[in-house]
């Protein structure tokens, strides 16, 4: 926005005795969707007329600025419906026409690159490819991003056009959110084009790398992702794993004969470790033991326990099936060592084997889960 100063105006912007306080170029500018009740004369505007209970609905980032509504378009609405808006909106007039060479024209204006020139080259990993950055992110803001662009060989379009290879956006803001739910480009997250650049080459397009796409471009996805972002072919680290689980519904929780269900479908027969599914057992901390190998050791048991699907309680209560201590079968227990695991064992409402951690160890080596009798304390 630049401050009114007589003679500053250029000749696009027609005043009347209504003069602004700020005025902005129009390529600089984005398209308001208003509603109004009303159009009335008025001698106060150059086009002789305004609106009345004028209100803005939305911004439409997804058009471009020289989309807008032209006067004469402006007074066709009036006449066509004298001055009344509320009967409904106007879906479309006659000669709501721009050419493509129009289009073509304006874009190739607004795309020249101020930058170029002012920054050195350095690869052409993104050569002859047309970006759009809609946001800057973090520390690095919008125009740091666009030097990035070009020094890689990359140009910088001023507007989304249908030769834009992609949207970049770095905080995710109501604008790029727009963009998404236009569906009409693909919206990248600022770190793919990191990864680019440090790979030397254009990655491919992964759900986690971006915020938006169009819809051809969600059904090629969909042939190499399931609907939650897991790649059916390529391994996932640790943070796109952690992605993935928070896009899946919580509290989704399987009974025994759903387990049985997906051994089958995996394997034909039972899950060859999935020997303690059902089971529920608490662990006395290892921080209980005065010895520190003992610690390590039930913490070694309680890993085999949940790789074998077996749940670990925090504390006893009715669904705990056994207790379990770093202390050989057969030897007596002291009770103030299992009092400090669960009040509800102090008042005796629960009753659960106390048994030795070795029944885990030895289960997890014969692949089956034994009989707890020989490991009872």
């Amino acid at each position: 926005w630049q401050k009114l100063r007589p003679g500053a105006i250029p000749s696009t912007h027609l005043l009347s005795k209504e003069k602004p306080d700020v005025w902005i170029s129009p390529e600089k500018s984005c398209i308001l969707q208003i509603k109004a009740t009303e159009v009335v004369d008025s001698s106060v505007y150059h086009c002789g007329s305004t609106l009345k209970f004028v209100r803005v609905e939305r911004i439409r980032y997804d058009k471009p600025w020289y989309d807008c509504l032209t006067t004469s378009e402006f007074q066709n609405i009036k006449q066509a419906y004298k001055g009344k808006l509320t009967s409904g909106h106007i879906q479309s007039l006659p000669g709501k026409i721009h050419s493509q060479r129009k289009k073509e024209t304006i874009e190739s204006l607004v795309g020249n690159n101020k930058l170029v020139g002012l920054v050195e080259s350095v690869s052409n990993v993104l050569e002859s490819k047309e970006f759009y950055v809609v946001s800057g992110f973090s520390n690095t803001s919008k125009e740091d991003i666009e030097k990035l662009i070009i020094k890689n060989g990359g140009v910088i379009k001023n507007i989304p056009g249908s030769t834009t290879f992609c949207l970049i956006a770095g905080d995710i803001n109501r604008r790029v959110k727009n963009f998404c739910e236009s569906g009409k480009h693909t919206v990248a997250h600022f770190t793919w084009l990191q990864d680019c650049l440090e790979k030397k080459k254009l990655v491919p397009w992964t759900p986690q790398s971006l915020a938006g796409t169009t819809l051809m471009g969600k059904s090629n996805l969909s042939h190499c992702y399931d609907k939650y972002g897991d790649s059916y072919i390529e391994p996932v680290n640790e943070n796109d794993l952690e992605v993935i689980f928070n896009r899946m519904k919580p509290n989704v929780f399987l009974n025994r004969s759903d387990y049985l269900e997906m051994d089958l479908l995996l394997f034909k027969t039972k899950a060859p470790y999935s020997m303690f599914r059902g089971v529920h057992a608490c662990f006395l901390p290892s921080s209980n033991y005065s010895d520190q190998e003992s610690g390590r050791r039930v913490e070694f048991a309680k890993s085999l326990f949940q790789f074998g699907g077996g749940v670990c309680d925090d504390i006893i209560d009715q669904s705990t099936n056994v207790f379990l201590l770093d202390i050989a079968p057969g030897t007596s227990v002291v009770s103030n060592d299992v009092q400090v695991s669960s009040d509800s064992w102090q008042n005796g409402n629960v009753k659960v084997e106390i048994i030795s951690y070795l029944w885990i160890i030895d289960s997890f080596k014969k692949k089956e889960c034994l009989s707890t009798y020989s490991y009872i304390i």
